[in-house]
């Protein structure tokens, strides 16, 4: 992947292309889950890694939703929206990464994360935080993201 095609945007001090960076320094590939995890709870990529590491992912290698959803949710409150139910709200045969922005009413809350086939991503304010913004990837899962009350990350 190349430096221009991401979308850089600063969220809480840190870019994707920090994240993406951090990555790159550990020989990484396959972080999308890293990435959303440490962007969902605004913790370090390095603790993020090591998290996974010990629920399963492999270095290099993607990692199973189901385990990504019950790791952010030890952090976060994780309410699934109904794909269809958006689908129709936005008056769309597919929910497309660019949606978020485009019809950012619909997406009030701060945080969601998204799930296409073998990848994952974080959308916070509308901006999705992933390479996926200009591509045409089929959004199969959303998830709405909130910090735990008792949460300080």
């Amino acid at each position: 992947m190349q430096k221009k095609d991401l979308w850089i945007d600063k969220y809480d001090g840190k870019t994707y292309e920090e994240l993406f960076n951090e990555g790159i320094e550990l020989v990484e590939k396959n972080d999308c889950s890293v990435r959303a995890f440490s962007l969902c709870t605004d913790l370090p990529y390095s603790f993020c890694f090591n998290v996974l590491k010990a629920n399963g992912r492999k270095d290099g290698r993607g990692l199973a939703s189901a385990i990504i959803l019950d790791v952010i949710q030890e952090f976060c409150e994780v309410k699934p929206l109904n794909i269809d139910t958006v689908k129709q709200q936005l008056k769309v045969n597919r929910v497309l990464p660019y949606h978020f922005l485009k019809y950012r009413k619909y997406f009030d809350a701060p945080i969601y994360l998204v799930f296409s086939n073998g990848h994952v991503f974080v959308v916070k304010d509308g901006l999705p935080y992933d390479w996926v913004r200009d591509y045409n990837i089929k959004v199969k899962r959303i998830y709405e993201i909130r910090k735990h009350d008792s949460y300080n990350g």
